[in-house]
C-alpha cells in the first residue's frame, strides 16, 4: 500500500495562500486511481515541497509528464508522433510509492483532473483514469493499453489537437486569453439590467458577429421584456471590412431588447468612431470614458434617449462602473494603469 504524504517534512500550507483556477503540475508516479506521487522514490524520501497545497486549491489540475521515462525517444514527421524506443521506467504503475494528490478525493469533489503525455491524455473519472485524447499516428491498444499494468476505462476517445504536431505556430496567446462569447453576457434580474464584457474583444468576420447574436438572442430573448444594458467596449477591436455589419447589429439588439444602454470605453478614438456609426443609425451614440467608479466629467453628465422614450439617467456612467466591477468576466487591471492592456480577449 502506498503511504500518504503527511509522513513527508512539512508541506506549504498557508490559509492565506490564494486558490488558482487551473494549476499544471508534473508527475512521477501515477496508479489506476489517479493518484500521483512526487515526494517518494525506492524508499528515499523527496518531499513534496508545495505540490499539496497547489494541487488541493486548484479547482483544475493538469499533471504533465511523459508516458515513461529513461530513454524514451520519439520522433514527429508529418503531424505524426512515432514512438522510435520506449522508456525504461514506465510511469503509471500498479501501486505508488507515496500519495502526493489522492484522485479518489478529487474525484469525489468532481474537480477536474487532467494527466497529459506525449501520445495521450487521460482524464479522471468517478472510477479512476479514462482514456480521452490520443495523438495522431499513435497506436491505441500497442502504445497504451498494452503498456499500462492495469485496465483502463476506453470511451469516446478524440485525437489530441493536430497543431501540436506541427511546426507551425498555435496561436496559443489567442486561446490562452480568450473568454467565451457565452461568458461574456449576464443577465441581473433585481435590475433587470444585462452586461456585456466585450473588453478586448477582436471581431474578424461575420461568423464572429453571428455567434455574438446567437449569444444574446440566448439570454434576452427568452426574457419577454425589454432591458437596461451596459456595454463594456474597452480595447474592442472590429476589423474594418465588418465595421458596418457590426454597427446594424448594434442596432438590431439596441431595437429589439434595450429599455436603455450606457456604452464604456478608455479609447477615446473607440468613442469617436462608434459614436459616429450609431449616430447614422439614429442610435443611443453617447460612449462614456471616465474610469469606473469615478466622478463623471462634465461631457459624461449626459442623457441619451432610451428605446422607452425616456432620458438616460445623467449619472449613467455610474452604472457603467458598477457593470465593470460586478461582472464575472472583467479583468480589472493594477491601479494607475489603462484597462484595455489587460483586457482579456474574446473566443469562440
Amino acid at each position: 500500500m502506498p503511504r500518504p504524504s503527511s509522513t513527508t517534512p512539512p508541506c506549504s500550507t498557508s490559509s492565506t495562500a490564494a486558490a488558482s483556477i487551473v494549476a499544471v503540475l508534473g508527475m512521477a508516479q501515477c496508479d489506476a486511481s489517479g493518484n500521483i506521487n512526487v515526494s517518494r522514490f525506492s524508499g528515499r524520501l523527496v518531499g513534496c515541497g508545495g505540490f499539496i497545497d497547489i494541487s488541493q486549491r486548484s479547482k483544475k489540475v493538469v499533471f504533465v509528464g511523459t508516458f515513461a521515462a529513461g530513454g524514451l525517444r520519439v520522433a514527429v514527421e508529418e503531424g505524426r508522433l512515432a514512438i522510435v524506443q520506449e522508456g525504461r521506467h514506465p510511469k503509471f504503475v500498479t501501486v505508488i510509492d507515496e500519495i502526493t494528490f489522492s484522485g479518489r478525493v478529487a474525484a469525489a469533489e468532481e474537480r477536474e483532473i487532467l494527466y497529459v503525455t506525449e501520445r495521450c491524455v487521460f482524464r479522471l473519472g468517478e472510477q479512476g483514469l479514462e482514456l480521452a485524447e490520443v495523438a495522431p499516428g499513435i497506436d491505441i491498444e500497442r502504445d497504451i493499453l498494452a503498456r499500462l499494468p492495469f485496465p483502463l476505462a476506453v470511451g469516446q476517445i478524440r485525437p489530441m489537437d493536430p497543431a501540436i504536431f506541427r511546426p507551425a505556430p498555435m496561436g496559443l496567446r489567442a486561446q490562452l486569453l480568450d473568454i467565451r462569447i457565452e461568458d461574456r453576457i449576464s443577465y441581473n434580474a433585481d435590475t433587470n439590467t444585462v452586461f456585456l464584457n466585450y473588453a478586448g474583444m477582436h471581431v474578424r468576420t461575420e461568423d464572429d458577429l453571428g455567434r455574438i447574436k446567437d449569444a444574446v438572442d440566448q439570454t434576452l430573448q427568452p426574457l419577454g421584456r425589454r432591458v437596461h444594458s451596459i456595454v463594456n467596449y474597452d480595447s474592442f477591436v472590429a476589423d474594418p471590412d465588418i465595421l458596418d455589419r457590426r454597427a446594424d447589429l448594434v442596432k438590431y439588439v439596441e431595437e429589439k431588447y434595450y429599455l436603455s444602454v450606457s456604452r464604456y470605453s478608455t479609447s477615446g478614438f473607440l468613442r469617436l468612431k462608434l459614436g459616429a456609426e450609431l449616430r447614422k443609425r439614429r442610435l443611443s451614440s453617447h460612449v462614456f470614458g471616465d474610469a469606473p467608479g469615478g466622478s463623471a466629467s462634465p461631457r459624461n453628465d449626459v442623457t441619451a434617449p432610451s428605446r422607452a422614450g425616456a432620458a438616460e439617467p445623467a449619472h449613467a456612467s455610474r452604472r457603467v462602473g458598477q457593470a465593470l466591477h460586478l461582472h464575472e468576466g472583467d479583468r480589472r487591471p493594477p491601479a494607475g494603469r489603462r484597462a484595455g492592456r489587460y483586457a482579456p480577449r474574446a473566443r469562440w
